[in-house]
């Protein structure tokens, strides 16, 4: 049996919960099901904007959305930056350098006040 990646772990879930077969999964993201198969065991890369079309495509909630980025992040070992502006790509980069020497209770002080921003994204601070 293959080891599914933790992105693979996570689109599992996703079609479980969602009771979507994965011809069903393909089908909406434009790819075979042996494709996504493949992307899900770690044998083909995730596509750039796989995340962000799932997302989409399933509506899925900010804790939802959540955990298939992390689930990415982790499976990929890395963080696209195309999106992003100079200014954002040099914060990445600085807090990339910084928290090797953050403390538990700083990176879990930090972590909560991202996981605030993320979820209140789109809502007007009034």
């Amino acid at each position: 049996m293959n080891d599914l990646t933790p992105f693979g772990v996570a689109i599992r879930q996703l079609r479980i919960q969602l009771r979507i077969r994965m011809y069903d999964m393909a089908k909406d993201l434009g790819c075979s099901p042996a494709f996504l198969s493949s992307v899900e065991n770690g044998h083909r890369p995730i596509p750039d904007g796989y995340v962000d079309k799932i997302i989409q495509i399933y509506s899925l909630s900010n804790d939802e959305a959540s955990k298939i980025n992390q689930a990415y992040t982790i499976t990929m070992q890395r963080i696209p930056l195309n999106h992003l502006n100079l200014k954002e790509k040099e914060l990445v980069a600085t807090f990339a350098r910084v928290v090797p020497f953050m403390s538990d209770k700083d990176v879990d002080a930090f972590d909560k006040h991202l996981n605030k921003i993320f979820n209140n994204r789109g809502k007007n601070d009034i």
